[in-house]
């Protein structure tokens, strides 16, 4: 592992979130950034914080939307897009966790709605062609998340999660850990246990890391819409 992006909800811990992001970019190393989460079912007012905090703080690279929505929630993913444009307009990466138990219908429409460069999850990526072929096209990372999954239930056994068929399909495709607490696993263990459980070789290890470094989250001053830069910012 040489860079890391350590996403949290800085607007939870009841405490101003500017102030929160500023403390936890204090204990950055120099190959450490963060990634800001709202959570679904949130007012959009929280994704646009997210953004203006981003724009201040260049170690924040990026925003997500995590957790799961729920039928009782008053706002969906669209109600966040201008939030991710605006993040698209400053240079700010964009993910979404989705697919994670849910239709992959789920994924077209964030891809779409929200401009997407990475996918948290995608457990269902493979149930539509169309959802498939997005990926693809627009060279999207999912952050395949093997433990986390199990423990949520998706899977019974980790030789269940699809990652292997995702890059013999042509999906870029990194690992990630999730939640190291929750699920006990850190990146290099969620590595060298999914190529053990999805019987991986060499090339399939080397997908990943590439794919992993062109997924980079990062960020410059400029825009520049060309996805075959690495990292692919776009």
């Amino acid at each position: 592992v040489q860079r890391t992006e350590l996403r949290f909800a800085p607007h939870i811990h009841g405490v101003d979130p500017l102030e929160m992001v500023e403390a936890a970019t204090k204990g950055l190393d120099s190959d450490s950034n963060l990634i800001l989460c709202g959570l679904y079912g949130e007012n959009p007012k929280v994704f646009n914080t997210l953004v203006e905090i981003a724009k201040k703080n260049k170690r924040v690279v990026g925003i997500d939307i995590a957790g799961g929505p729920r039928k009782t929630d008053k706002y969906g993913l669209h109600h966040y897009a201008d939030a991710y444009q605006e993040a698209k307009r400053c240079g700010i990466g964009r993910t979404a966790h989705v697919g994670e138990g849910r239709p992959a219908s789920e994924i077209v429409d964030a891809i779409l709605m929200l401009d997407l460069q990475r996918l948290g999850h995608a457990c269902s990526l493979l149930e539509s062609e169309r959802a498939l072929n997005l990926v693809r096209d627009r060279m999207i990372v999912v952050e395949a998340c093997p433990t986390s999954n199990l423990d949520t239930g998706i899977y019974k056994s980790p030789s269940q999660h699809p990652i292997k068929r995702w890059i013999e399909k042509g999906v870029r495709v990194s690992i990630c850990a999730d939640n190291s607490m929750m699920s006990g696993t850190n990146t290099i263990s969620e590595l060298w246990s999914t190529r053990f459980f999805s019987d991986l070789r060499d090339e399939h290890i080397k997908w990943i890391k590439e794919s992993s470094r062109l997924g980079l989250f990062w960020r410059k001053d400029y825009e520049d819409d060309d996805p075959t830069i690495a990292p692919v910012v776009f």
